[in-house]
C-alpha cells in the first residue's frame, strides 16, 4: 500500500471513530441528561405555582386576620357554630319581644364566603321604625352576645308616597349591611347568654365631646336622611310584619316553632303558628313528623292541608 493510500485509510478510520463516538455521547449519554433535565424543569414549575399559591392564600390570610382584628377592636360578642338566616333572624326577633322594640325587621341573605374554618355570610337588614328604635337594634348587633359586623348604615326619612302602607312623621326607613361569622367548635346561637346590658340614652350620645367624633368612622357609607334606600336584591327574605298573601311552594324545614317555605314566587320566608297565607294559616307544627298543618277557608267551608318537607302545593 503506497504512502497517500496509508495515510488516507488511517484519517478515515480516525473520523469514523470520533463520530461513532460523538453518536454514542449525543444519542445515549446526553439523551439520559435531558430526560433528567427536563423532568427536574417539570419539578420545579409545579413546586413555583404551589408556592405562588400558597404565597396568594398567605396574603389572603393576612388581610382577612387584619379585617377580624379591626372588627374584634372594642366590640362584644362571640363567634357562634351553626349560624344561618333562620336562626339570625329568630335571634333578632327574641331580642325585639324582649326589650319590646316595636321596628320592623326584614332580612335578606346576600351572599356567603369561608376562609380557612370561618364561614361569613351577609345579610341585608331593613326596615321602618322610629330613630331610636332604629338605634337600639344597631346596638344590639354590635354589643349583643353574637358577633356581628355593621358595614354599612343607610337611614331616611320614612314617606307615605305608597298608598298600601302608611308610616308615621317620626318614623324612618333603615337598611344596614350585616356580617355574620360561624365556626363549628363555637356554642349555638341559643346557647348564649343574653345578658347585654342596655344602650346610652340617646341625649348622652348627643352631649359627647369633640375628641370622642374624632374617632375615624368604621362604616363605609352613612347616608342619613338622604332619601335612598339600596335597591333589594333577589335573595332570601324574612319578614316580621303580616305574611297574608303568601302563596305555597315548598317546605324547605320544619322546627318546633317554624317552618320555612319558598313560595311560588321563589321566595324564602319563615312561618310561626298563627302566620296567614294565601286562603287560610297556620294552624299547627308536628315536628316529630317534620310536617305543617294548615287550615285553609275558601268562604264556604273549611278544610285541612297537611305538608312534609319538599311537599309542594
Amino acid at each position: 500500500m503506497s504512502y497517500a493510500g496509508r495515510n488516507t485509510l488511517i484519517i478515515a478510520v480516525f473520523w469514523a471513530l470520533l463520530l461513532g463516538v460523538g453518536f454514542f455521547y449525543t444519542n445515549h449519554h446526553q439523551s439520559k441528561v435531558m430526560a433528567k433535565l427536563i423532568t427536574q424543569k417539570k419539578q420545579i414549575s409545579k413546586r413555583v405555582e404551589k408556592l405562588k399559591k400558597t404565597k396568594a392564600q398567605l396574603a389572603q390570610l393576612k388581610v382577612y386576620y387584619n379585617h377580624l382584628v379591626e372588627l374584634n377592636s372594642g366590640k362584644n360578642g362571640v363567634i357562634p357554630s351553626e349560624e344561618s338566616p333562620g336562626e339570625t333572624f329568630d335571634y333578632l326577633l327574641r331580642e325585639v319581644k324582649r326589650s319590646k322594640n316595636p321596628v320592623e325587621i326584614n332580612l335578606t341573605f346576600e351572599k356567603q364566603d369561608s376562609v380557612s374554618s370561618i364561614l361569613k355570610r351577609t345579610y341585608k337588614v331593613d326596615g321602618v321604625g322610629q330613630f331610636v328604635d332604629i338605634y337600639k337594634l344597631l346596638w344590639f348587633f354590635e354589643n349583643g352576645p353574637v358577633f356581628y359586623s355593621v358595614k354599612s348604615i343607610d337611614i331616611s326619612e320614612a314617606n307615605n308616597d305608597d298608598e298600601s302602607t302608611y308610616s308615621r312623621p317620626e318614623e324612618a326607613k333603615y337598611a344596614f349591611e350585616v356580617e355574620s361569622f360561624n365556626r363549628e367548635d363555637g356554642l349555638k346561637i341559643s346557647e348564649i347568654n343574653r345578658k347585654t346590658g342596655n344602650p346610652k340614652p340617646m341625649a348622652r350620645l348627643m352631649n359627647t365631646s369633640p375628641r370622642r367624633h374624632s374617632k375615624p368612622n368604621t362604616y363605609r357609607n352613612r347616608n342619613l336622611m338622604a332619601g335612598r334606600r339600596p335597591n333589594a336584591r333577589p335573595a332570601s327574605v324574612y319578614k316580621s310584619r303580616s305574611t297574608s298573601g303568601i302563596s305555597l311552594g315548598q317546605i324547605l324545614a320544619v322546627t318546633p316553632t317554624s317552618i320555612v317555605i319558598k313560595t311560588k314566587d321563589g321566595k324564602v320566608k319563615k312561618l310561626r303558628i298563627g302566620d296567614k297565607i294565601s286562603g287560610g294559616y297556620l294552624r299547627e307544627i308536628n315536628s316529630t313528623n317534620n310536617q305543617a298543618i294548615f287550615e285553609m277557608n275558601n268562604g264556604l267551608n273549611k278544610s285541612e292541608l297537611v305538608l312534609g318537607v319538599n311537599s309542594k302545593q
